[in-house]
């Protein structure tokens, strides 16, 4: 994913702007960003393959202790998170991704497994903590971009 900062009193060239999105589509998607949205922007899209790195080891570990075999848990993880990936991007408007949410929804079934495991997860506040991460890792790269060093150490 590439992001590309828009400022009102800088603009960029259209044709440098055309030019740019030219040559990063050919390696995946970009959008157009108020500068000032661009430490979240790096926060999601720079912090954030480490963040569902996590995620995915996390499910792999739940499947091998219930008796997958390693390799098989870590390839089934990561082709879920693919699928799932591949139906947000296709199944929005406009080229937008879908809702998450919508997908959740769609592939939960009443008193399935699926519920039973999404409801652990909302006890276990992993939407708030995900969202947090993100929320940390843009303030500190707002403090990396203003200079500042040992900033790691934000959190309360």
């Amino acid at each position: 994913m590439t992001v590309i900062a828009t400022s009102p009193t800088a603009p960029l060239d259209p044709d440098t702007d055309a030019l740019v999105t030219w040559i990063f589509t050919r390696i995946g998607r970009v959008t157009h960003m108020p500068s000032a949205n661009m430490d979240a922007c790096t926060a999601l899209c720079g912090s954030g393959p480490a963040f569902i790195a996590v995620i995915l080891e996390s499910m792999a570990a739940g499947a091998i202790a219930m008796g997958v075999p390693r390799d098989d848990a870590y390839l089934m993880a990561a082709q879920t998170a693919r699928g799932m990936t591949q139906l947000m991007l296709k199944g929005g408007e406009g080229g937008k991704a879908e809702h998450p949410a919508i997908l959740r929804d769609k592939v939960s079934t009443p008193g399935g497994c699926t519920i039973g495991g999404l409801l652990v997860l909302e006890e276990a506040g992993v939407r708030g903590t995900m969202a947090k991460a993100v929320r940390e890792a843009t303030v500190v790269a707002s403090q990396l971009g203003e200079g500042k060093s040992g900033v790691n150490g934000t959190r309360r």
